[in-house]
């Protein structure tokens, strides 16, 4: 799911259902809401981590803010619009 949302914003649309999803299965596999927080809590440290292995390029250079934010720019193209006519 890291991936998609580092791809396009689409995904932002799936995020939620997967998130749910997760959460579902964590809690039927642990049967208490303590024991889903910890569990999810652990993936999304993965999805974290995954997250910062892929901005890491941009983060170690001359720049990291400016470099980030014109990532985010990219992925999330508000100024022009969500959507491009091809």
């Amino acid at each position: 799911d890291t991936s998609g949302l580092l791809y396009k914003q689409i995904a932002l649309y799936y995020a939620p259902a997967f998130f749910f999803g997760i959460l579902a299965v964590c809690w039927h596999r642990s049967g208490s809401f303590l024991g889903a927080a910890m569990r999810v809590a652990v993936v999304a440290s993965v999805v974290l981590a995954t997250l910062a292995t892929w901005f890491a390029p941009w983060l170690r250079g001359p720049a990291p803010l400016a470099a980030s934010l014109q990532v985010l720019h990219r992925m999330f193209p508000f100024a022009r619009g969500l959507y491009e006519d091809k």
